[in-house]
């Protein structure tokens, strides 16, 4: 293997092997192939043409279908933002559930989120710590949208297994023995609505999630520019 084609692998080594990346390699690798020769015939040795070859291109991101080059730290300052409203909206809204001593564990758990993310944005905001909001990287968009819709896959199934279990748990006698569900009293409702309730305080994850691919067409730097 040429150094030349150990320099093309490597600038895909973070790609899966797919037509297209194929495709690209082989045609990145003829251009430096033809620019190697175009130097050694204008008088380089053939260690200075590969060096020159390999300046000419020193990044293969902005090549691939579907990757955006986006001023990263400006999306995750907006997506810091969107994860402390959601966070903040379920501490309020998990307040009753501390008025009936039920997920008490769930109720720390999302004000110690929310004050982290608090601090994160404090800290992108901050002249202190010196973001640089300029900072350009490529991501792949359509790999994000996989992954979000992964991700709500996978919060449906949890929220429909957590809602099947506490339905065998709390009243799967009754439904066995074909017994009228007797629920006693309103503190008695509101404890088992609650208990209902606590999956979809887990809905902050796919939100956050979701926001994501917003936020990079959003962020990416050639419409950025052209608004400019």
């Amino acid at each position: 293997m040429s150094e030349l084609q150990r320099y093309v692998n490597a600038l895909f080594a973070h790609y899966r092997d797919t037509k297209q990346i194929k495709d690209l390699k082989e045609e990145i690798l003829g251009n430096l192939e033809a620019r190697k020769t175009d130097l050694m015939a204008a008088g380089a040795d053939e260690a200075e043409a590969i060096s020159k070859a390999k300046q000419s291109i020193t990044s293969a991101d902005g090549l691939i279908d579907g990757n955006k080059e986006i001023f990263i730290n400006q999306l995750w300052r907006e997506w810091l933002q969107w994860v402390l409203i959601y966070l903040l909206s379920a501490c309020i809204v998990s307040v009753p559930m501390l008025l009936f001593h039920i997920g008490t564990p769930l109720s720390t758990l999302l004000f110690l989120a929310a004050a982290l993310a608090g601090i994160l944005y404090l800290r992108f905001n901050s002249k202190a710590f010196g973001v640089h909001f300029e900072k350009r990287t490529y991501i792949s968009l359509p790999r994000v949208r996989r992954i979000r819709n992964l991700v709500w896959i996978f919060w449906a199934a949890f929220t429909l297994m957590y809602t099947a279990a506490t339905t065998a748990m709390y009243f799967g006698s009754n439904i066995w023995f074909s017994r009228r569900v007797s629920i006693d009293g309103p503190y008695q409702l509101a404890v088992v609505l609650i208990l209902y309730a606590v999956p979809f305080f887990t809905v902050i994850l796919p939100l956050a999630v979701h926001k994501i691919p917003s936020l990079v067409l959003k962020y990416e730097v050639q419409s950025n520019e052209e608004t400019e």
